[in-house]
Order: structure tokens, then C-alpha cells, then sequence
């Protein structure tokens, strides 16, 4: 039985060919605003189009030669003694037309969830930001534009829950 016919690739060329270690550096962004995470997209997030809908969530969107990878980290009330973590999904797209896929994070996962340390997560006072595991809360973009993520499980606090947020650092 002979193969269909060859189809075409629709790769687009990157920067350049030659291939060498560098790093992107960039600020945090908010991908879920202050209180987002208090807010349920769906326990089985498998739709990012129908389950993540609320007006805290924003897709971030990035060219092609900004970072392959982003690492995900919460803000939580540093006033907070006791606070749990949120389980999340990180999706992506090349633009708009193209559907969502569910990204991988480096341990090939495509589900992840922010650990909450009020003992050792960095502060200033105000606000603490949680420490990123350099393997489960680094998600590689898969050469997507746009990342979009959702809560399958939310965040708790004895104390300002409502200040909580999500945040990705390009690297």
C-alpha cells in the first residue's frame, strides 16, 4: 500500500543556525492578577477556550526569539502564617486560529502545583513570592506564542488570599 503524498512542513525559520547556550532574561509578568487565584477554572482543565474565562486570567505573548521556557511562581500576603498551594495547567499556542495544547513542564508533566513556603519564601514586607522548582515550575513553551493557565485546585490563606497571584519569569 503506497504512503499518501508528502505534505509541507510550515516551520518557520528561527534566528539564525548556529546553536549555542544563552539564557533570555525578563521581568515577572502576572498571568492570574490579585485574587485570580482564589477562583476555580475547572477540576479536569481540558478546554482552555470554555473553562478559562474569568477577567483575572491573561494570556501573555511572546515572538519568536524571546524565551523557550518560563518558570511559574505565586505572590501571596507576606502578613499570611499558613497558606496552600494551587494545582494549575499551562497551555499554548502559536496565534488566535491555532488550538490550545497543554505544555510540559521540565519533568514532563502538564500539570503543576506552587508550593507555599511562609518560612522561606522571599519577602518584602507585603508580599512573599514562592520559590520556583527549577524542574516542575519550569515549563517549556514548545515554540507557542501565547500561554494562557488555569486553577484546577485553589489557593487558601489564614490571611490575605484576596492579594494572591500567579506570575511567570521568562528564562
Amino acid at each position: 500500500m503506497p504512503l499518501s503524498p508528502n505534505i509541507t512542513s510550515n516551520c518557520t525559520k528561527g534566528m539564525g543556525e548556529q546553536v549555542y547556550a544563552a539564557s533570555y532574561h525578563g521581568k515577572l509578568q502576572t498571568v492570574i492578577t490579585a485574587g485570580g487565584l482564589t477562583i476555580l477554572d475547572a477540576a479536569a482543565l481540558v478546554n482552555p477556550t470554555t473553562q478559562i474565562t474569568n477577567d483575572t486570567r491573561q494570556i501573555v505573548v511572546y515572538d519568536a526569539q524571546q524565551c523557550q521556557r518560563i518558570a511559574v511562581v505565586a505572590r501571596y500576603a507576606a502578613a499570611a502564617t499558613t497558606a496552600s498551594g494551587v494545582s494549575y495547567r499551562v497551555f499554548g499556542r502559536h496565534n488566535s486560529t491555532d488550538p490550545w495544547i497543554a505544555l510540559p513542564n521540565l519533568a514532563g508533566a502538564t500539570t503543576g502545583a506552587v508550593t507555599f513556603s511562609v518560612a522561606t519564601d522571599a519577602s518584602d514586607g507585603t508580599l512573599r513570592v514562592t520559590t520556583p522548582d527549577i524542574v516542575n515550575d519550569v515549563w517549556d513553551r514548545l515554540g507557542r506564542s501565547e500561554i494562557l493557565i488555569g486553577l484546577s485546585v485553589i489557593h487558601a490563606a489564614d490571611s490575605g488570599a484576596a492579594l494572591a497571584s500567579l506570575m511567570v519569569l521568562p528564562i
